[in-house]
């Protein structure tokens, strides 16, 4: 997970949630833990990146509720997490689809053309 500092820590991937998890914090490194849990309803975009223009270890994570986005880095396997991080968040949609909004309810003006 990317912060201020570079925190060391597991990213645990569940059929509900992800969860990351750090001994360390991000402001003063030592003295706390860090927590996140991102449910796969918040989710907007899961992408790989790289970093340092050449190493392709990083995901970055987009949520619908206005927060930053969420860069995890330093991944042995990127692509077997990536691949099953984008398998559970479709299997949560599928389950959980979202609301189908009525055509006539998404025009703000419904005599306009």
């Amino acid at each position: 997970m990317q912060s201020k500092i570079l925190l060391q820590g597991m990213l645990y991937v569940t059929n509900k949630n992800l969860y990351f998890y750090s001994l360390f914090n991000n402001k003063t490194l030592l003295g706390g833990q860090t927590k996140l849990k991102i449910d796969y309803g918040s989710i907007v975009f899961v992408g790989k990146a790289v970093s340092i223009l050449l190493f392709p270890n990083v995901i970055k994570i987009i949520l619908n509720n206005g927060k930053p986005e969420v860069v995890f880095t330093s991944f042995l396997s990127r692509d077997k997490c990536f691949s099953t991080i984008e398998h559970q968040r479709q299997l949560f949609k599928a389950k959980h689809p979202s609301p189908v909004i009525p055509e006539a309810l998404r025009l703000s003006n419904p005599n306009q053309t």
